[in-house]
């Protein structure tokens, strides 16, 4: 019950001053039981995995605390709210830095560097205004004009990844192999012959075969008439043989 009581007590002159992209601050750190807040908090940011979600809920509470610190200066309450503002410079650095980190991971923070860069124009705009609007409280101011350079420098530092990956081609070819044909290594000729190429070494070896068997038919009479001429010679012609 006294939760939805301090929410009825929001500051009406702080909805005629709040940005709309700016949540609704809910409790401020003047109310009693403001340290439920931070508590939450702190649960859930136990169970954010990831470096780069880290960097999205740290820029969640960058406007949480942004938007407390406006209620609090329409309230007067200019030291609270110059502590508040603290707050914000200090989750703008830590989402720089789980930011940095996510990069250097590998992991695409492309969604995480738009918000970055809308979230630092708009804290710009509105701690500008802030301190445009800021009594003669020095603590407050110099809280502001800090969270001012942390802003730019998240802003700066949104740009330059932006730009980097702007700068990086869009399509990378694969190098090509050298001593390596385009098409592929040559693949070996394991093709069977046809048949004609079958016949045609067939006959050639039956050719060789034949001419062989030709060569050998030739020479046979030729042994034939040598043996009749041992047999048959001029000093045994007409005499019968001798014996004893």
């Amino acid at each position: 019950m006294s939760l939805l009581f301090v929410f009825a007590l929001t500051p009406s002159a702080f909805a005629q001053t709040t940005d709309t992209d700016l949540p609704s601050p809910g409790i401020l750190p003047d109310s009693p039981i403001y340290f439920l807040k931070p508590f939450s908090e702190k649960i859930r940011g136990m169970f954010t995995f990831g470096e780069d979600n880290k960097a999205k809920y740290a820029l969640t509470l960058v406007d949480k605390r942004l938007s407390e610190a406006k209620a609090l200066f329409n309230k007067g309450k200019d030291d609270l709210a110059g502590d508040t503002i603290e707050q914000v410079g200090i989750e703008n650095e830590n989402a720089q830095k789980h930011l940095a980190k996510a990069e250097t991971g590998g992991k695409d923070v492309t969604a995480v560097v738009k918000r970055l860069e809308t979230n630092s124009n708009r804290q710009q705009a509105v701690l500008q205004k802030v301190l445009d609007k800021a009594p003669k409280n020095v603590k407050a101011k110099a809280a502001i004009q800090r969270a001012m350079e942390m802003s730019q420098k998240g802003l700066t530092k949104a740009q330059e990844m932006q730009n980097k990956e702007k700068g990086k081609p869009e399509n990378r070819g694969k190098p090509e192999r050298k001593g390596m044909p385009s098409g592929g290594p040559e693949k070996p000729n394991n093709e069977k012959p046809s048949n004609l190429q079958k016949s045609l070494g067939g006959g050639g070896q039956g050719g060789q075969g034949g001419q062989g068997q030709g060569n050998g038919k030739q020479r046979s009479p030729q042994g034939q008439r040598q043996g009749s001429q041992n047999q048959g010679g001029p000093e045994n012609d007409g005499q019968p043989p001798i014996t004893n």
